[in-house]
């Protein structure tokens, strides 16, 4: 009985990890469109492809993380490993993107108040 509630917890543990993981990929996509759509629309130059691709190799790392998390242990413990110190890379990496993205807007804002233009979208 008790091995059968660990299992329980285990799947629930793990379900819950994927919709986690599913509302951060999912949010933080959204807002680089948002970012993408203001480059297209403002004819503005924001960094969201280098961005994009940062947020690609971070969602591919968390996807093996999760992958091989249902291994052995035996198994997984160097790729875990591996990909663990790949994960806090691929997430480095892609907050300085999100950060030199996001002074980039607030200047095009700063310029476009003082331009007289209309607000920021």
């Amino acid at each position: 009985m008790g091995v059968f509630r660990w299992m329980l917890f285990g799947s629930i543990f793990f379900f819950v990890s994927c919709l986690v993981l599913a509302a951060i990929l999912s949010l933080s996509c959204l807002l680089i469109a948002g970012f993408r759509e203001v480059e297209r629309t403002e004819n503005v130059q924001l960094g969201t492809g280098r961005l994009l691709l940062s947020w690609g190799v971070y969602s591919a790392v968390q996807i093996m993380l999760l992958i091989f998390n249902m291994l052995p242990i035996h198994v997984r413990n160097l790729p875990l490993q591996l990909l663990s110190i790949g994960n806090i890379a691929a997430l480095l990496l892609f907050l300085a993107f999100l950060f030199i993205t996001r002074t980039k807007y607030l200047e095009f804002c700063t310029r476009r108040k003082y331009m007289n233009k209309t607000d920021c979208p």
